[in-house]
């Protein structure tokens, strides 16, 4: 059984089921209010009554009993209607009086009306009700009227039928419509269902642009949102794949391929003698190696960070000596490119943090700054120091970073698009500020991005003054 049907099954028992509960509340109500109902007409009638029989009494008149008796007995709930006078002398001649059994049981109803009530043989339920009044304060008649209770029943069950045809047949239009709405709205929430069922077969089969576009303000449209972003987010993610393979593939490749060419080189050049030759190529080799090396390393660093086994070994450091000494090692490079690196660090600045660890995080930060930065420009390598805080900033006047950006570029593999597009040469892999944030975190401080396109980019590294010397 498919969801749908089972939705509309389910919607469908619960309406019965509260139309059923509905019906029978409604008709014990109306069951009780038309007994109450009946018992005030027949008080009513009995006052009624007891007055024009007093009235009659008073002026002897016989004839206005008998009316007043004969217009109650006119009621199918009326089997006898008696008027007599205060010594018992009836007003109203009786052919076939209703015979009162001795165990009948007498109940004070209201001051001086008596009710007694039996049942006859037959089944009838009769009730007797006897009023006495007085004129002037002395005892005048006594009035009494006799009730079929089986009668009265009879009458509140046929309106009682009446009434339940009248609400079946609402009940029954209620019915359909809620059938027919239950179809609507199993159809309306398994279709977007369907949707996104449709959506994530096409994600597993690899269409990672499919995307289910459900324009609903409600939890199956947050659920069909949050869909696409993981769609979306799973096409980056494969693109960062791709872009990673092709990466790493260059960065193995390149070192490999210039080790094996030279190394040709270096053998040709030591069975020829040509010695100065040897050392100039070995020297290339050696720094294709380190190159590679460093490669790996990064990728081993990455692991570590991710499973939070780095061994930290925190010392005093001095940061200008610290910062003097990764500037020393883009000097050539930034010579290269003819950019300016700005140093701007006090002389006694320390900081409570693994040397090691913050050299190589700074100079993954410098590196990104000078691959960045356009020839001509800057980079500069400053401190801030705040209350509760130190700050070690890297910043360049690159062509900077989109705001959609900046958050992504700290997962490993992944780069700034545009800003990648304007590097020349080896692009690298997306491991450099992943590395960093990582390494950083593990001291306990904290790495943080301001920057906008085309104002250049700031980043900082930050610790608590409480972790400084």
């Amino acid at each position: 059984m498919n969801l749908r049907t089972r939705i509309s099954l389910w919607t469908v028992s619960l309406l019965v089921a509260t139309l059923a509960a509905v019906g029978a509340a409604l008709y014990g109500s109306e069951r009780l209010h038309l007994q109450a109902q009946a018992e005030k007409t027949s008080l009513a009638w009995m006052e009624g009554f007891a007055q024009a029989c007093r009235d009659a009494v008073l002026v002897q008149d016989h004839l206005a009993a008998i009316n007043a008796a004969r217009a109650l007995q006119r009621s199918p709930a009326v089997r006898e209607a008696t008027c007599a006078d205060s010594v018992g002398r009836p007003l109203v001649p009786l052919q076939s009086p209703v015979e009162i059994p001795s165990q009948a049981k007498t109940i004070s109803v209201s001051q001086g009306m008596e009710k007694q009530t039996w049942r006859k043989l037959k089944g009838e339920t009769l009730t007797r009700l006897s009023l006495k009044v007085t004129a002037n304060g002395k005892p005048t008649a006594v009035a009494a009227v006799v009730f079929s209770q089986t009668a009265v029943d009879q009458e509140i069950q046929a309106v009682l039928k009446d009434t339940t045809r009248r609400w079946g047949n609402a009940f029954f239009v209620v019915l359909l419509l809620g059938i027919g709405g239950s179809v609507l709205l199993a159809r309306g929430l398994t279709g977007p269902i369907l949707r996104i069922a449709e959506g994530t077969r096409a994600v597993a089969e690899g269409r990672l642009d499919h995307r289910i576009h459900l324009h609903r303000k409600d939890e199956l449209g947050r659920l069909a949102e949050d869909f696409d972003r993981m769609a979306l987010r799973l096409a980056e993610l494969d693109r960062m794949k791709e872009d990673f393979v092709a990466n790493v593939t260059h960065e193995l490749r390149s070192p490999l391929a210039a080790i094996e060419s030279y190394s040709v080189l270096i053998d040709k050049d030591v069975r020829g003698g040509r010695i100065a030759n040897a050392g100039e190529h070995l020297t290339i080799v050696r720094n294709n190696a380190t190159r590679l090396g460093r490669f790996i390393n990064d990728l081993l660093d990455v692991a570590k960070i991710e499973a939070k086994g780095l061994d930290v070994r925190p010392a005093t450091v001095r940061v200008a000596e610290l910062v003097r000494e990764v500037v020393d090692l883009f000097a050539a490079k930034a010579l290269e490119k003819s950019i300016v690196i700005e140093l701007n660090v006090p002389a006694d600045l320390t900081v409570w943090a693994d040397p090691d660890k913050l050299h190589q995080a700074m100079t993954n930060l410098t590196a990104n700054a000078l691959k960045f930065t356009p020839a001509g420009g800057r980079v500069s390598l400053a401190s801030v120091v705040t209350p509760g805080e130190i700050r070690l900033t890297v910043s360049d006047t690159g062509p900077g970073i989109a705001p959609a950006d900046q958050e992504r570029i700290f997962n490993r593999f992944e780069q700034a698009r545009p800003s990648q597009d304007q590097v020349k040469g080896p692009k690298g892999t997306g491991l450099g500020l992943a590395i960093a944030k990582g390494l950083v975190e593990a001291q306990g401080g904290r790495m943080e991005l301001t920057s906008a396109p085309g104002r250049g980019s700031v980043f900082s590294i930050i610790f608590p003054v409480r972790s400084t010397l």
